[in-house]
C-alpha cells in the first residue's frame, strides 16, 4: 500500500483495485505479508493480483487473487500462460500455482500454467 501511495495511487483507486480493503475506518494492505504474483494475460497486461503468504501457520487463504471483474476472471485466465504462448514445446503442463509454474520455468519447462485459485473446482 505504500509503495503505491508513493506512486501517486490514491486510496480509492486501490480500493477499486482491491489492493486495499477497509475495517472500522482504517485501511489494510489485503496483499499484507505475501509474497506478490502479478497475473498477465496474453496481451501481456496487468489484470489481476496473486499473493503467497509468507507464515507457515497462517490462517487466511495461502493464495488469495485479486477478486473477479470485469478483466480479472479466475475461469478463463492462467497464470503464465502469456509466457508459455512463446514456448516451442508444443504443449502446456497445468500445474497447481503460481511457484509450480515458476519452478518449472526456472528449469526449462516454458510451457508450465498455473490455474488460479480453485477455477478448476
Amino acid at each position: 500500500m505504500d509503495a503505491m501511495k508513493k506512486k501517486g495511487y490514491t486510496d480509492q483507486e486501490l480500493r477499486d483495485a482491491d489492493l486495499v480493503g477497509e475495517k472500522n475506518g482504517r485501511i489494510y494492505d489485503r496483499f499484507r505479508n505475501r509474497l506478490m504474483f502479478p497475473i498477465i494475460d496474453v496481451r501481456g497486461n496487468v489484470i489481476g493480483f496473486g499473493g503467497r503468504i509468507m507464515k507457515k501457520d497462517a490462517t487466511p487463504a495461502t493464495y488469495p487473487n485479486s477478486p473477479e471483474t470485469l478483466i480479472f476472471n479466475q475461469r478463463k485466465n492462467l497464470f503464465a500462460l502469456n509466457l508459455a504462448k512463446k514456448s516451442k514445446l508444443g504443449y502446456l503442463i497445468l500445474v497447481e500455482g503460481y511457484m509450480d509454474a515458476i519452478a518449472l520455468h526456472q528449469y526449462g519447462f516454458d510451457c508450465a500454467v498455473a490455474s488460479l485459485g480453485t477455477a478448476l473446482t
